[in-house]
């Protein structure tokens, strides 16, 4: 048996271990008996769906899922708000295109760069009183009115890409699996926002923008009034042309936007059908549905970050400074949404400037663009309160408009030891606000694994990506 082996064996045999001893699977508190009757009845009508599709016309599944899940948004919420998160993502996508004009397409990129476009201009005018319906309604048209050529050949490419299926029925199972966790997440997203954060402040900020038409940053208002908020200007938009629940379902759609990036990257090395497992394991995170279920900014966050990674790589390998100029926007976009975002920007931004080689005016151009994406909200918190990181960090920058003590929490501060990884597995909600389990179990697998396959000959593309990661989660775990 090989060693790598060896490890693999041992690692199940840990997460046998935790399991065991800390009866994570028998934790009460997570099914109501109502939603998991309701649950195991969708079950069992999309299990048998999509098994008789399978056997008799595989190829047709692929097309069967968005027609379905609009279908389902249109019954519970009405047509507006589907078709307003619908029409963010696409106007996204034309705006991208048209900024790039690369000879090489790459969809989903390009809607990332337009998404990170679109909430800088939201930045721009929403201090203006000029935040109506028909603004956002104009700003989500402009990209399609000015090229709708490209418009029309965006659309017809997304439909293609949507309907294409596999003959193979195994690849078509795992893409039924893939479509199964969406679509969990997408129904959850038509419920009412819930959650304590949604609920204080991520729904707050849009329906703010509604009524007022402009948002105040005024601290005495909201302490985090000046924080970076870059996901929910991203929302904003949605909500002001569809309401709460277009905002809930643009959610899910940034995290499908994620996946599929993922998908793309990872077949160009390995089949289709371990790139859908991986893609399956990845969207069946309980913690993914904790950020997808509510309105929190994470997805946004992830998906500027894996798109500037990946921007740097389509760059790096086409020498295209389209592409790079691409990236260090997309870092700064993640910068303007989360201050914590540094601990996977700052790693990013290093290989985007070793990639574009001596030319120091390319560097000294994506340096620039990183900043002017990233660092308008930090002036905004610095030039009205004193503190660019306000209300953090104020025993240090020391704004009159708050407490001079650190603002922390220590019930997450527990540090990076040997042992971090399996306590953030079986007792997570020491290091964030969930129950135990939210990371989910693969991941104490897989990532050691990881380590332990890491071998020189691999693609930049993959090297790149260990290291963010690992630098991303020792400073996340280390200084929280």
């Amino acid at each position: 048996m090989t060693v790598a082996r060896l490890c693999f064996v041992a690692l199940c045999g840990v997460l046998a271990y935790g399991l065991w001893v800390t009866g994570l699977l028998a934790q009460a508190n997570i099914w109501q008996a109502d939603g998991l009757r309701r649950f195991l009845i969708f079950f069992a009508v999309y299990s048998t769906l999509a098994a008789l599709i399978v056997a008799l016309k595989p190829a047709i599944l692929p097309g069967l899922f968005t027609p379905g899940a609009l279908l389902l948004a249109i019954v519970s919420a009405g047509p507006v708000a589907p078709f307003s998160a619908l029409a963010v993502m696409f106007s996204a996508r034309v705006l991208g295109r048209v900024i790039l004009r690369s000879e090489t397409s790459h969809p989903l990129l390009e809607t990332t760069l337009g998404l990170a476009l679109q909430q800088f201009v939201i930045f721009a005018i929403v201090a203006l009183p000029w935040n109506y319906p028909l603004t956002y309604a104009l700003l989500t048209a402009f990209p399609l009115i000015l090229r709708p050529g490209l418009t029309l050949a965006s659309a017809a490419e997304i439909w293609r890409t949507l309907s294409h299926g596999s003959s193979d029925r195994r690849t078509s199972a795992l893409l039924a699996l893939n479509g199964f966790i969406a679509l969990t997440h997408w129904i959850v997203a038509l419920k009412p926002e819930v959650s304590a954060d949604g609920l204080a402040m991520h729904l707050v900020i849009p329906e703010s923008v509604r009524q007022a038409h402009l948002w105040w940053f005024s601290v005495d208002r909201f302490s985090w009034s000046v924080m970076p908020m870059g996901g929910d200007w991203c929302y904003t938009h949605a909500y002001l042309l569809g309401g709460e629940f277009a905002a809930r379902l643009l959610n899910p759609l940034l995290l499908l936007t994620v996946t599929g990036l993922l998908f793309s990257t990872v077949r160009r090395w390995i089949s289709d059908r371990t790139a859908l497992l991986l893609t399956a394991v990845f969207l069946s995170t309980p913690l993914v549905q904790l950020v997808t279920g509510s309105l929190f900014i994470e997805n946004y966050l992830a998906l500027m970050v894996t798109g500037a990674l990946l921007a740097t790589a389509v760059g790096r390998e086409q020498h295209d400074t389209r592409w790079t100029a691409a990236a260090a926007v997309l870092c700064g976009a993640a910068l303007a949404s989360k201050f914590g975002a540094l601990s996977l920007i700052v790693p990013v931004m290093v290989l985007l400037i070793a990639s574009i080689g001596p030319d120091w005016r390319a560097r000294a151009a994506c340096t620039g663009l990183f900043l002017a994406f990233g660092i308008h909200p930090y002036l905004n918190a610095w030039i009205r309160t004193g503190n660019p990181l306000f209300p953090f960090l104020n025993q240090i920058f020391r704004s009159p408009q708050f407490a001079l003590e650190p603002l922390l929490d220590p019930r997450f501060r527990q540090g990076v030891n040997w042992r971090s990884l399996y306590d953030a597995t079986f007792h997570t909600s020491r290091f964030l606000e969930s129950q135990d389990g939210a990371l989910g179990l693969s991941y104490l697998v897989l990532l050691p694994m990881t380590l332990i396959a890491f071998r020189r000959t691999w693609p930049w593309l993959g090297k790149a990506a260990l290291l963010v990661s690992t630098i991303g989660f020792v400073l996340i775990f280390a200084v929280q």
